[in-house]
């Protein structure tokens, strides 16, 4: 089976989809710390628990995922990791628009 860890490819589209990003708060340093206020917000509950879902899956993926059942398992921990994001950004967006700051 191709493994996209085992040729760089992975690390390649990591950098390419961060790169642009880092770019733009480097020259739009003001929404900096709008961005770390928006991330310290209570409301930013969902986004962090995304995150410990997704690095479970990880772990799990890395170390402790040895059977076909267990491939299952960190996959539905990951796929809870994006539920978890999605959920973020649409809180986000409603209060946004709630603040009249999104169509």
């Amino acid at each position: 089976l191709y493994d996209l860890a085992d040729n760089g490819l992975q690390e390649a589209l990591l950098i390419a989809m961060t790169l642009p990003i880092g770019v733009y708060l480097f020259r739009e340093r003001q929404v900096l710390g709008d961005l770390i206020r928006l991330a310290l917000r209570r409301d930013a509950w969902p986004l962090y628990l995304a995150g410990v879902f997704i690095l479970a899956g990880v772990v799990f993926d890395d170390h402790l995922v040895t059977t076909l059942s267990g491939r299952f398992w960190e996959e539905v921990i990951e796929t809870y990791g994006y539920v978890f994001l999605a959920v973020a950004a649409r809180r986000h967006l409603l209060r946004a628009r709630e603040d009249g700051h999104a169509p």
